[in-house]
């Protein structure tokens, strides 16, 4: 078996207005993308400085009946910083959709995987109604 050169990063999403937890624990504001990668993989060099950042400072958003979607500007900047059109992208807990919707406005193809079968109601939902959204802004 050949040895894949794989390598990783590690980037974080700071939740500037995260619900304040009543248990006595510190507020969970913070939380992890992993982005692994094979070695010599796409890297987009023609942004703003400022799109180079690990650290994202974004509000949480809120939809009914998921509790932790992900902002869309979020996954826009990293799927427009890593990949190309046309590229595959795989989210393997697609959740409400957030990547798909991005990976769909950036002309990127996605998989996506999600055991809930009520999350994957929410992203269908979401991937709908946004791209009808974003198709509107285009003309």
């Amino acid at each position: 078996m050949k040895k894949k050169n794989f390598k990783w990063d590690l980037m974080f999403w700071h939740k500037i207005n995260a619900c304040p937890n009543h248990f006595n624990h510190l507020l969970i504001d913070t939380e992890y993308c992993v982005r692994i990668y094979e070695s010599g993989s796409y890297f987009n060099n023609n942004l703003e400085y400022k799109e180079y950042r690990k650290y994202f400072l974004e509000i949480l958003q809120h939809f009914e009946g998921h509790p932790t979607p992900k902002p869309l500007n979020i996954m826009f900047k990293q799927i427009r910083l890593f990949s190309k059109e046309n590229d595959i992208i795989l989210d393997p807990f697609l959740g409400s959709g957030t990547t798909a919707v991005a990976c769909k406005m950036l002309g990127r193809h996605y998989i996506g995987i999600e055991l809930n079968s009520k999350y994957v109601e929410i992203a269908n939902k979401r991937l709908n109604f946004e791209m009808l959204d974003f198709g509107k802004k285009d003309e």
